[in-house]
């Protein structure tokens, strides 16, 4: 994304529909830049892209996606807008595992969709319900949400409050998701380990998460790879929320 909100993307298996060629074919990627008629959805103020599906935020509030998608479409090669976030003033857009996404909203509401595998299914925050369109996360009700996290290498969903709070939700496998175990999470559920801290930021690895907090500490949940300083090799260890 450029400053101008201008959109350009390269890589292999994406759709030629709405592109134009910029350049000569490299090690299997296209330089690829939008066409004139797509570029009336500009400015462009986020991307996020998925294994197969990219989710764009215009500067209005609009949501776009593109590629593979939940729903009898199932693939659209141009960006299209998201008709059932229209009317909502989105200010943060992820794309994640299984054609999922989330959508923040400026009131603090998070909504998501997609079709993940069953097991995946607990990190859209609906149970075991997978919505093909955008649907409200009921639990997160009466909280104001400032921040989601979601990434395309692990099945969870993370969703920080305008006070510092954080919930999580989906696989919990590894005990990235904070909660002391290793059980999933159907709906978000609040981390208790990071109560009393003011979670600014959090980054989700493959197995592990990190948080940053207002007083500029570091918290990690998850399978953690520690060096030591006795040691010349790494270990892994399954670990809580750690300072």
């Amino acid at each position: 994304v450029t400053d101008s909100g201008a959109v350009f993307s390269t890589g292999s298996m994406l759709g030629s529909g709405g592109f134009t060629f910029q350049g000569a074919w490299d090690h299997d990627e296209i330089h690829l830049e939008l066409t004139p008629t797509a570029r009336s959805i500009w400015p462009i103020s986020q991307v996020s892209c998925g294994c197969c599906h990219t989710v764009l935020l215009g500067a209005a509030g609009q949501v776009y996606v593109w590629g593979s998608s939940p729903g009898p479409a199932k693939y659209c090669n141009v960006p299209t807008i998201v008709q059932e976030l229209q009317g909502q003033h989105i200010v943060q857009v992820h794309a994640a595992h299984g054609d999922s996404s989330a959508a923040l909203s400026c009131s603090g509401e998070v909504f998501t969709w997609g079709e993940p595998s069953a097991w995946q299914a607990p990190m859209l925050g609906h149970g075991h319900e997978r919505p093909h369109a955008p649907q409200k996360i009921q639990a997160l009700a009466g909280h104001q949400i400032v921040r989601v996290a979601m990434a395309e290498a692990t099945a969870a969903l993370f969703c920080v409050s305008d006070d510092g709070r954080v919930w999580s939700c989906g696989d919990g496998s590894t005990g990235c998701l904070g909660h002391g175990d290793q059980a999933d999470q159907l709906t978000p559920k609040e981390i208790d380990a990071l109560r009393g801290h003011r979670v600014l930021e959090v980054a989700l690895g493959g197995s592990h998460t990190i948080f940053l907090t207002l007083d500029h500490n570091l918290f990690s949940c998850g399978v953690c790879r520690t060096a030591r300083a006795t040691e010349n090799t790494d270990s892994q260890e399954e670990c809580g929320v750690v300072k």
